[in-house]
């Protein structure tokens, strides 16, 4: 396979969105939920590929594995955020995606999601997985378009 690029980290990660938009249209929460945290993934590491020439030539190696926060303090320390509070907003954002998916949940049913979430808070009895679902990909999403317009400059 050759070698991936910014530009195959953000078309993918719209991709993603995409698809875990139909999912969750469809009910299909888990494979929504990880598709949409990959959705972010994807374009924290457009952003990184983009901005530093070592990682997409090989120089240097990304250590963060699959770790949003980590991808994203990568993305702070190449100063491409700047400093601003919609750099608050974003990290924030980052922060509750990130505290909410793992690349592991690949391998999760829905009841297992829905259950891990509400372990976490996220869901309960006035809270549906449907509405956790809805909110966390909206989360995303804004995300992706923040990173997209950075991405563009």
């Amino acid at each position: 396979m050759a070698a991936i690029g910014e530009a195959d980290y953000r078309n993918g990660a719209r991709e993603r969105l995409d698809e875990a938009f139909v999912l969750l249209r469809q009910e299909h929460f888990a494979g929504s939920v990880y598709l949409a945290g990959r959705a972010v993934e994807g374009m924290l590491r457009a952003l990184i590929w983009k901005n530093d020439r070592d990682y997409a030539t090989g120089r240097k190696s990304l250590d963060t594995g699959h770790d949003l926060r980590l991808l994203l303090t990568r993305v702070q320390d190449l100063g491409v955020l700047g400093e601003s509070r919609p750099l608050e907003s974003l990290a924030a954002s980052v922060q509750k995606v990130a505290r909410l998916w793992s690349n592991n949940m690949r391998f999760l049913s829905t009841s297992r999601v829905q259950s891990e979430w509400f372990a976490m808070g996220e869901v309960g009895r006035k809270r549906t997985m449907k509405s956790a679902a809805q909110e966390y990909y909206e989360s995303c999403s804004a995300i992706f378009k923040r990173c997209e317009a950075l991405w563009q400059r």
